[in-house]
């Protein structure tokens, strides 16, 4: 117990360690965006805004972090989110279904073996689960739909389409988040 304990608070401390030096070699950026242009690109790019003026904006790539102005006439689709939300979502769902599952298994308590089964004796017995045992399965089974369940809700993005046009640009504007 005490080797995992250690083992844990070295990783809590790596990790905390790791934040501090990050946080220095560049900026917090709160809001991912996510760009999609008329041209028929596949892939949407990823990055932040920097500046929105009267007839395009300023985007921010995340590989090359070079300010790129694209006119609005060539933005189809504009997407954001809070940065990590998709890890805080899986995060969360995964500690409240893990939780959940845990709290139900304990509450079903231990099954009672009798011993009166199909085939007589101790063998109705063998499927008889502890109250601990069942906390496990509940927990293990939380894990997973917990995870799936967050990730889902952590995905959800806004979306804004532009679709070329001057006048949805103006109408969308007061939503655009800045980091």
């Amino acid at each position: 117990m005490k080797l995992f304990t250690l083992t844990c608070l070295f990783f809590v401390y790596a990790y905390f360690l790791q934040a501090q030096t990050d946080s220095l070699s560049r900026p917090s950026l709160k809001y991912t965006y996510f760009l999609k242009l008329n041209q028929g690109e596949l892939k949407p790019m990823k990055g932040h805004l920097s500046e929105l003026k009267d007839s395009s904006l300023v985007f921010v790539n995340r590989f090359n972090f070079q300010p790129i102005e694209y006119p609005i006439g060539q933005i189809d689709l504009l997407t954001y989110r809070k940065k990590n939300s998709l890890l805080k979502g899986t995060l969360i769902g995964l500690a409240g279904g893990t939780l959940l599952g845990v709290i139900i298994g304990f509450a079903l308590g231990d099954d009672q073996c009798d011993g009166s089964g199909l085939f007589g004796g101790t063998s109705s017995c063998f499927y008889s689960y502890t109250a601990g045992e069942k906390a496990l399965l509940g927990g293990l089974g939380g894990f997973f739909y917990g995870a799936a369940f967050g990730a889902i809700i952590g995905s959800t993005t806004i979306k804004i389409p532009i679709k070329g046009k001057q006048e949805n640009y103006r109408f969308y504007k007061p939503t655009f988040k800045f980091n």
